[in-house]
Order: structure tokens, then sequence, then C-alpha cells
């Protein structure tokens, strides 16, 4: 005998997304609701951008994340789209369209589901599109058309006040430079294929496959600095790490890491050495924020100087997200 319902497969909706009914949906709702009046509360002005953009544009501003974890499709003539993998490109997009010529520095705010396609994570999941509800700010220019420490501090202390404001009493921040790893990797000899390794499995903190790619580098000075590297997590204090690290421009950045985190010394905040993001445009500081209870961080960011002159702009720029999702989840809990 036929199941019932067995007649009704063909309406079911694919895997990864889901529907939101009744008292949940009315929570993400609010938690939306909470988050943009305080972003827009702090001087931030709402946009929100179309969930379709053409594939050009990811191309244009340097494909900052793998081909294949976007989701495409052709419009009526033929041109290729793609559903929103990202928002900060298109904040970018209507920062040098609608908004040029505006004062500096725009600051934008915005409350939309990104998505994309699963491209590891093994064979039951990969192919899967995901969708990710999502609340951010982007701050890009300034005054002075300069990146700055006391930018950064601005930004991750608003950060920090929104997730407070939601009623999340314990946090943690992970800070880390977008510069650090993807710097060194480029000069260990190992070719594009093996730079691209290497950078995923650091992404996916895989240090035993990290390990292996880079017992196989040329420069083996490089390659000590990154297994070092590597290996700093959960420290306080930045200059415990430049003591370990025999590389300048290393150096370098570890000490703007320690400049910003002695802002923070009433936060649990601690230096990854290891921290890469997915999005390539990140230029400086990325961190990530963490919450008891939550399967995986709140909230992530960083500084992307360089992305608006891919559009004409000479402007810095930084932003954050939060995962609402993540957070909603943890409002449903028992």
């Amino acid at each position: 005998m036929n199941h019932p319902n067995t007649h009704l497969r063909w309406i079911g909706i694919p895997p990864g997304l889901r529907d939101e009914l009744g008292a949940e949906a009315a929570r993400r709702d609010t938690l939306e609701r909470q988050v943009l009046d305080a972003l827009t509360a702090s001087g931030y002005t709402r946009i929100a951008t179309p969930v379709l953009e053409y594939y050009d544009l990811f191309i244009h501003a340097g494909l900052p994340l793998p081909q294949e974890a976007m989701l495409k499709l052709e419009d009526r003539s033929g041109r290729l789209c793609v559903m929103r993998p990202d928002s900060t490109i298109p904040a970018a997009r209507v920062a040098a369209t609608k908004l040029r010529g505006d004062p500096m520095p725009l600051k934008l705010c915005y409350a939309q589901p990104v998505f994309r396609v699963q491209s590891d994570g093994g064979p039951s999941s990969a192919g899967r599109v995901e969708k990710y509800s999502q609340a951010g700010i982007e701050t890009i220019g300034s005054a002075e058309n300069t990146g700055s420490a006391d930018a950064d501090a601005e930004i991750l202390r608003l950060l920090l006040d929104t997730l407070y404001g939601l009623g999340l009493t314990t946090l943690h921040v992970e800070i880390g430079h977008a510069g650090l790893i993807r710097t060194l990797t480029g000069t260990l000899g190992l070719g594009p294929g093996g730079d691209a390794e290497l950078l995923a499995a650091f992404e996916r903190r895989n240090f035993a496959r990290m390990r292996d790619i880079l017992a196989l580098a040329p420069n083996r000075r490089e390659a000590d600095t990154l297994e070092r590297l590597s290996m700093l997590s959960g420290i306080r204090d930045c200059g415990e790490a430049m003591a370990l690290i025999d590389h300048p421009e290393a150096r370098e950045m570890l000490a703007g890491l320690n400049a910003l985190s002695v802002r923070f010394r009433d936060e649990s905040i601690t230096l990854d050495g290891s921290m890469v993001s997915r999005m390539d445009y990140y230029t400086g500081l990325i961190f990530r924020v963490y919450t008891p209870g939550a399967a995986r961080s709140v909230a992530v960011g960083g500084r992307y100087d360089r992305l608006m002159e891919r559009f004409g702009i000479h402007a810095p720029a930084i932003g954050f997200v939060l995962d609402l999702d993540a957070i909603a989840e943890l409002e449903e809990s028992p």
C-alpha cells in the first residue's frame, strides 16, 4: 500500500532550504527589526539589493569566492546571473553607482539572505544550496580616505554592542589578519594550485593536511613561519606571537592586531594566527564572534581596503555580518 503522501513528494523544497512558519517566522522578523533598529540608530542607512545579480559583477570584483559556490541561472537574454552569494559586493556596486559622489564615509546596513552552493563537506552535501539570513553593515571611505585602527575599533565596538543588545551576554572574539596567511603562502614556491590547496586547508582548519602541504614547500623559512602561525590560537597578547615570528611583514600585522586588542581589555578577545576568510576581498583585520550554545560563529567581518578600487573609487572599507539563523536558533533552543 502506498503512503498517502507519496503523490506529494514533487512539491517538496530543495535540500538545504526550509520553510518558516508561525512563531518561528515572527521571531526571525523581530530579530531582524531589532538589528536594523540598532544599526540605523548608529547612523547607518538601510539598503536592499536584488536577490539576483549579474555574474559579471563578481568577476569584476575579483571573484572573491569560488565560482562553484554560486548558484547560477540565465536571464531571458541569456546573460548569466547568480543568486546573491554575498552582500558586500552588491553594497559596493550601490556605492559606486547610485551613491557615487556622496560624502564619505558611506554607512550602509542591510538585512537579507545570501545563497551559496556547498562545494565540500562530502557527497551527501556537495551541490546543496544553502540559504543564510544575514544582517550587516558596510562603512566605505572616511573623511581622510584612509583606513585606521580607530575605525577598526569603532566597528568592532558597534558589533559587540549590537550583539549585547540582542541579549547575548557572553561573547568571545577571535581576531586575525587577512594578509598573514595569504602573503606568506605566495612565497612558498608551491605554485597557484598548491597555494589554493593550502589556503583551503587553513580555511577548513584541516591542520594535518596543511602540514602535509607545507612539507612540500621549497621555501622552508616561510613554511616554518606559517606552521608557527597555525599554532597561535587563544593568545590574548599578540606580543607573545610576535616573539615567535621572524618575518618583518608578519610582525607588523601582528603589532596592529595587538594595538586593537588592548582597546578591548574588558572583552574576551584572542588572536587566531591561522584565520583565513573564504572571501578574498579582505585585506586587513578579520574577526569572528562566538557565544556559548551556538553551533558556529554568530558574526564575522573585516577590512577590505582595495575592493572599491575595482569600481573606480579609492576608499578603504570595513564591515560585518550577523548570522541571524545562528542567533535565532539560540532563542529557539530549550
